[in-house]
């Protein structure tokens, strides 16, 4: 969770890297930027409450997949031979 002291420091941070991708496209600012941009979106979407929430319950599923997994698999019985 973002504390809302960072909220207009993330929205200046939004604009900003906007910027540098629109910059970028007119040839204005290096790409270097434009991929510094791309980068902090990525992070953003990342982090998202959305995403979180997602890759939680897809690893609540894959746990819950893997031990459900191992009781239906028995080691085969000892035969006394």
């Amino acid at each position: 969770m973002q504390s809302p002291d960072h909220t207009h420091l993330i929205a200046a941070a939004n604009l900003i890297s906007l910027g540098a991708i629109f910059g970028s496209l007119m040839g204005i600012v290096t790409p270097l930027a434009a991929i510094a941009a791309l980068i902090w979106y990525a992070l953003q979407i990342y982090e998202s409450k959305l995403v979180q929430d997602w890759m939680h319950h897809r690893r609540k599923l894959q746990r819950h997949r893997r031990i459900h997994h191992r009781h239906k698999v028995k080691p085969p019985a000892e035969t006394g031979g």
